[in-house]
């Protein structure tokens, strides 16, 4: 982040192979390798979103950015489309090969990570804030909200095969959670919580999820005998 230059290494052996400064300016704050490693996505401190071969050197594509410094980009797993957040708090979704933002989302405060689903349908939003957030990219509502517990989350991941969504946070432990269907219709972190227990919570529970200590009437008609 102080120099704002490229380094890449080898992942097979830890050497540095090559150390770049990014074309036009802007620095480097994140950055991820296209799926196929060929296209390296760089967000800026300035807001500027690039796609850029740093082993070629060749000249980068500029993409919407962000009129804020840029803190977290991602690939779909196609390479068709990419992701990125801002200290703006909102999130953009380009089409790679038209330039088009597919998508503007808005979170209310503290996005620090985000990552797409395999598909591209659905990401996922980290915050220091706030419980890590599922949102669909058709429509751009907001799916689900995750458990939360452990204060902040710092990093998200999409499994490979779609079904589940790792979380790591200030309290130093990775969290894996099933990933949503991205046509469902939305639910609460509440709803999800309880639907998960069949039946309603008890305060210890309710309170490591960050929720009120009173539980809605509808959950005790999911107990279970």
């Amino acid at each position: 982040y102080d120099t704002g230059l490229v380094n890449i290494w080898n992942a097979e052996n830890g050497s540095l192979v090559k150390t770049r400064n990014p074309p036009e300016g802007g620095g480097a704050v994140v950055v991820a390798f296209s799926p196929n490693g060929q296209g390296l996505l760089i967000g800026s401190p300035d807001g500027t979103l690039r796609i850029w071969d740093p082993l070629a050197n060749r000249p980068s594509r500029r993409l919407p950015g962000h009129e804020s410094p840029i803190v977290g980009v991602a690939w779909s797993s196609d390479g068709s489309r990419v992701a990125s957040a801002s200290v703006d708090n909102r999130v953009h979704v380009v089409d790679v090969e038209s330039g088009e933002m597919l998508q503007e989302l808005a979170q209310e405060e503290g996005i620090v990570d985000l990552s797409v689903s395999p598909d591209g349908r659905l990401l996922v939003t980290a915050s220091s804030w706030r419980a890590p957030q599922v949102w669909r990219v058709e429509d751009g509502k907001l799916l689900e909200t995750l458990g939360g517990g452990g204060g902040g989350i710092h990093a998200v991941s999409w499994s490979p095969g779609a079904g589940s969504i790792a979380t790591g946070g200030d309290d130093a432990t990775i969290r894996i959670y099933d990933a949503p269907d991205a046509d469902q219709p939305p639910r609460s972190l509440e709803q999800r919580a309880i639907e998960r227990v069949e039946r309603c919570l008890t305060p210890e529970e309710r309170s490591e999820n960050g929720l009120p200590q009173e539980n809605p009437d509808w959950c005790s008609l999911l107990a279970v005998d």
